[in-house]
């Protein structure tokens, strides 16, 4: 069994797109039951083959426990014990971390199953030639779901990893003494050899520019486009543009994306000003590159960051709130909690016996704040979002584009609406299961290290 998202990475706040729904929930047929779980192949894909489950009502005591080992319905019932509102927490745990997922608020009697794309299957790999190349400094070389970037120059062959049965390759130089040009090989299938000759006629041009304004202040700065098949899926995903900024954030960035590509675009931009806690913002929009990065309005205070009571206030119009928490004692440890308006308070749960006894070095107590970030999913997919992040003593904050945009290979998760959703009975709105111990900003959908 391999845990799917237990890799602490800088994720797109955009991985949490969805959209809202106030339909009623389908009443259980038995009234003992909390909540019904449909852990289903794209739940194994997310987040794990096997774990724990248990419900918990709002002081965190916990209701009832259950177990999965591969795809299952779940019932979690108590025939005593009956509050109007639970929470239910995933846990899971390898070698060397241990995850544990809540979703808080949740209705009891709740139906809720997951969606979602299902990466495709590593197919094989192909070696790509480049020939004629101009003297340039920096590369992109992105097909489905990987891509390789570096500062300096593209190395005369590259073996690129396939997921699916064949991939397009977009490929992208930034010359020296003129803007970025890009050109694509179509069809690229495993066990084949591929030549891009940078001279041969309609192989390369160049690519459309969008001049971005971007917001005052700020520490760090970072973007990435991507291009999907559709919208709303994610099976096919290319990386198209992405940077990183540190030190003082321009007032504007270019950004550069191919003029005719089969893809609908996705932008993702994050902003980070350090302190204590530091402040972030980010946006997210499906089309078009936006000419403007307008952070979310109003403010978010957090007035408590105890694991007893977390409580945080805020003057934004907002729809749902994601806070992560780490520990380090023994196993590495990550706790991700999300909610919904109008939820601003809550209380880590309380482990279940059989935990405290598989984990006794893992004390609810022991956990600390790491963010604090609240969602508003808009229309056309845009989500914005703003949070907090609090640094824990000792703590070396890097703040990159993932594994990838410093010279070296990453496996890409989809950066938008690729999240578990909940169904309450026929109507759906969106959580995502991730577990991550740095700001919740992904894009996840969010590179993944290359194996």
């Amino acid at each position: 069994m391999t845990p799917r998202h237990l890799i602490p990475v800088l994720l797109a706040t955009a991985l949490l797109a969805g959209c809202s729904d106030d339909s009623p929930t389908r009443p259980p047929a038995d009234p003992d039951i909390l909540l019904t779980l449909e852990l289903n192949a794209f739940f194994m894909e997310a987040f794990a083959d096997q774990g724990t489950v248990f419900a918990s009502d709002p002081q965190g005591n916990v209701l009832d426990v259950a177990t999965w080992d591969g795809p299952a319905t779940i019932v979690l019932k108590n025939s005593v014990d009956h509050p109007d509102t639970i929470s239910f927490t995933f846990v899971q745990s390898n070698d060397w971390e241990l995850a544990l997922a809540t979703e808080v608020g949740v209705p009891a009697g709740t139906f809720w199953t997951y969606s979602g794309t299902l990466l495709p299957p590593h197919s094989g790999s192909a070696e790509i030639e480049f020939t004629n190349v101009p003297p340039h400094e920096g590369f992109m070389i992105s097909s489905n779901w990987a891509a390789s970037t570096g500062p300096g120059q593209l190395p005369p062959r590259k073996t690129i990893e396939i997921f699916g049965e064949s991939t397009d390759c977009f490929v992208r130089v930034d010359p020296l003494d003129a803007p970025p040009v890009g050109g694509w090989l179509r069809g690229v299938r495993p066990a084949m050899a591929r030549t891009l000759d940078f001279n041969a006629r309609g192989a390369v041009a160049p690519l459309t520019a969008t001049q971005v304004q971007l917001p005052a202040g700020g520490d760090h700065f970072l973007y990435i486009v991507y291009g999907s098949a559709t919208a709303d899926s994610f099976r096919y995903t290319i990386n198209l543009d992405g940077k990183t900024i540190e030190g003082p954030t321009p007032r504007s960035i270019t950004v550069y994306t191919p003029e005719y590509h089969p893809y609908s675009l996705h932008t993702m931009f994050y902003h980070y000003s350090d302190g204590n806690p530091g402040t972030y913002y980010s946006q997210g929009t499906v089309g078009p590159v936006p000419g403007e990065f307008v952070p979310m309005e109003g403010d978010l205070t957090v007035t408590s960051t105890s694991p007893d009571s977390l409580m945080f206030t805020t003057t934004s119009n907002w729809d749902r709130f994601a806070v992560s928490w780490s520990q380090q004692q023994g196993l590495y440890g990550h706790w991700y909690v999300e909610g919904r308006a109008p939820v601003r308070e809550f209380a880590l749960p309380k482990l279940p016996a059989e935990l405290v006894a598989q984990y006794p070095d893992y004390p609810v107590q022991g956990f600390a704040l790491n963010s604090v970030e609240i969602f508003r999913d808009g229309e056309g997919g845009m989500v914005m979002s703003q949070g907090k992040h609090f640094p824990s003593p000792g703590q070396v904050q890097t703040y990159q584009m993932a594994p990838g945009y410093t010279g070296s290979d990453f496996i890409s998760s989809s950066p938008s609406r690729n999240a578990i959703t909940r169904q309450n009975a026929a109507p759906t709105g969106a959580s995502k299961l991730k577990v991550m111990a740095a700001p919740t900003s992904k894009p996840a959908n969010s590179p993944r290290s290359s194996p």
